[in-house]
């Protein structure tokens, strides 16, 4: 891959080599040729390096240092400091990034492109992919960790499950996770757990097959699954137990490909979602004079319950808007048509 510049070239390897979003390896950037040589890639289109953006010449700062760290045999502690700030930065980039170059209007839709996806037979619920979603129960889920990369060895420590059918919380699953190592302050002061909040809380250990029970057979909903999944199913391996073959949905994924707002972060689209419900009077469950913080009405302040309150508006406003403009059943299966990829929690 040519870069213009040693930054811009940094800036790509930092991108490629980051955890939360690709899973790509062997990036390395040659500051002589200003190349970088990538081992293995997938399709995800990487934002047109801007030297006037904080977000991409801190990313080419951080992958530089990372490289002459390594170069010089740096202590493994100081890289992987590095390596989780630059994870942090590459979170941040893409899950604002734009959905399209042309910047097209805010509340308009794409083409539901749909891409036939196949179902592996050892998928557990596959009875579910042929019903509607309103008669399907989701489960919703949002974690606080301690950092971005689960295999760079963050860990969990808040899990919030909420069991979602036809738009209504049926049952929701709750708990704080002591993760056995320090939670940085930068990442505390995020979302407001600290050491002191999980001091004698229950390891992942002791609550991992509560987890699976509540879980059961019913689909997972993420907002960036390639997070939350990987987190769930690296904590259940370091466990010594087997994640199930749940299908999982992506309501970032489905957001991207789907829609054409600018913003594909939860609030950003939370807000998108409300400015459209107070143009359109036949949007579904139209509520005119609602904010923002009254999607997350009835939470007691935790950032991952505010989530998943948030996530369930924007997933069932989406499925709403599939039902009203495209012909056939919004079923299970067209979902993961519409998602691009059939998700499956043990593939993670």
């Amino acid at each position: 891959v040519p870069a213009q510049s040693k930054k811009e070239a940094h800036y790509i390897c930092g991108i490629l080599n980051s955890a939360p979003v690709f899973d790509y390896f062997d990036a390395r950037a040659d500051d002589s040729k200003w190349e970088v040589s990538i081992g293995r890639v997938n399709e995800v289109p990487i934002p047109q390096y801007d030297p006037d953006s904080s977000i991409h010449t801190a990313v080419a700062r951080l992958s530089e240092e990372i490289h002459e760290l390594a170069d010089e045999d740096g202590s493994e502690t100081e890289i992987q400091g590095k390596e989780r700030e630059l994870d942090e930065r590459v979170y941040s980039l893409f899950e604002v990034a734009p959905t399209a170059q042309d910047q097209s209007p805010a509340h308009s839709y794409q083409r539901f492109n749909r891409i036939p996806v196949s179902i592996p037979d050892d998928v557990i619920g596959q009875d579910l992919a042929d019903s509607h979603f309103s008669d399907i129960s989701f489960n919703l889920l949002d974690f606080e960790t301690t950092g971005y990369s689960a295999k760079g060895g963050d860990k969990i420590v808040e899990v919030w499950i909420g069991k979602y059918r036809d738009g209504e919380l049926e049952n929701e699953f709750h708990r704080l996770v002591n993760p056995e190592r320090s939670i940085p302050d930068s990442v505390a002061e995020y979302h407001g757990i600290s050491d002191g909040t999980v001091e004698g809380e229950p390891i992942f250990e002791e609550i991992g097959e509560d987890i699976l029970e509540f879980l059961g057979e019913d689909p997972l909903v993420c907002h960036n699954a390639d997070f939350d999944a990987t987190f769930l199913s690296h904590e259940l391996d370091q466990i010594g137990r087997t994640p199930r073959s749940n299908f999982v949905l992506d309501t970032l994924q489905m957001a991207r490909r789907q829609l054409e707002f600018v913003n594909n972060d939860l609030d950003s689209l939370a807000e998108e979602i409300l400015e459209n419900r107070s143009e359109d009077t036949d949007s579904p469950g139209n509520r005119e004079d609602m904010t923002l913080s009254e999607f997350t009405s009835g939470s007691d302040g935790s950032q991952a319950e505010e989530d998943v309150k948030t996530m369930a508006e924007i997933f069932y406003w989406v499925l709403e808007k599939f039902d009203e403009e495209l012909e056939d059943e919004i079923t299970l299966e067209l979902l993961l048509e519409l998602q691009g990829e059939c998700k499956i929690l043990n593939r993670f």
